[in-house]
This record gives C-alpha cells, structure tokens and sequence, in this order.
C-alpha cells in the first residue's frame, strides 16, 4: 500500500494548511504527504517528477508554502540549485538557478508568493514563485548569512548572520531598492 511506502523518518519539510485541517510533509525521498489531522488518516501521496529515467533525488532540504500547494527543495546532483513544486502532483515549476555555492537554506513565504535561497557565505536570494526570476540579492561579504524567515504575513523577511547580525527588511523595499546588507 501507498502507506507502506513513506518514510516518516526522514522528514526535510513539515507545515499544516490554512485551516490546520491537514499537516503537509516532503520527506528526503521526494514523497509529499498530507494527512487529515482529525483522523491521522493518509489523504494524498505524489512524488516529485524527476529528469526522464533517474532514480528520486534526496532531498536535503526543503521548505513548503503555508498554503501547501508549493514546495521548495534543494538536492540530488547538482545542491547549487532549488526547484519548486506543485505538491498536489508532483510536477516541476521552476527551477532556481543563481548560486555558485551549495545550498545552505531555504524558505517559502507562508502564501507561496516567494521563495528564498542562500549558501553560508555567499548571497541570499530573493525569487518570485509566479515566475522563477530573482528579485533581489542581499549579500552580506563579511558574515555569512545563516537563516532566514518570512513573517507570518509573507511581507517581511528576517535574516541572520554567522556573527549574530539580524537584520528586517520589507520584501517591498528589497525589490525595489534591490538592496545589499552589508556589515554596520
């Protein structure tokens, strides 16, 4: 059975929808899975669509939109790009491509409108779903960019640095200004 096939153990990404009716997990092997919080019970299993022929990619890490109907995930062969997902079938979006540097972290804003992607010493990217195109890059030379968050709201992205540094800024301001943080 579909059951018999998922791997809990190695869960990248794990968000409950909207209503909090339906816990949405990406495990490493590629598998996304959502349940009925109610019943516990398995209400959806896809698999994300790889090149023609190749075996499922391991996932190293992911994140996925609040909503739950995009996922973005890191991995495979080539750890220097994102791709973003449809979770209900599977299907590819887009893949971001941009960095020089392995993947460290990535993020998803809760609506899924944007994504971000960044390596431990090189830039963070800001991208845009709907096209796949980047829409800022924030670059942090002397300390290395660690972790970053949208709010609760997908209008603020809050990073921080290898030396402890957090920095705010509206996601407005970064596309607009196309803004690098440096070190102050």
């Amino acid at each position: 059975t579909e059951e018999d096939r998922i791997d809990t153990n190695r869960l990248r990404a794990v968000t409950f929808d909207e209503d909090g009716g339906t816990l949405i997990a990406l495990n490493k092997y590629g598998h996304t899975l959502r349940w009925s919080v109610d019943t516990g019970r398995l209400l959806h299993f896809a698999v994300l669509q790889q090149p023609c022929g190749q075996v499922p990619w391991p996932v190293f890490s992911a994140a996925l939109a609040r909503d739950g109907r995009r996922a973005v995930w890191t991995g495979g062969e080539d750890h220097t790009k994102a791709r973003v997902v449809d979770t209900a079938t599977g299907a590819l979006v887009w893949t971001l491509d941009g960095h020089q540097g392995e993947l460290f972290h990535l993020s998803i804003s809760p609506g899924g409108e944007y994504a971000t992607t960044s390596t431990f010493d090189y830039p963070l990217r800001l991208w845009r779903i709907a096209d796949g195109n980047c829409v800022a890059t924030i670059s942090n030379p002397e300390k290395g960019l660690c972790n970053h968050v949208f709010t609760a709201g997908g209008d603020i992205l809050v990073s921080g640095a290898d030396d402890g540094t957090v920095r705010v800024a509206k996601i407005s301001d970064l596309i607009a200004e196309e803004k690098m943080w440096v070190s102050g």
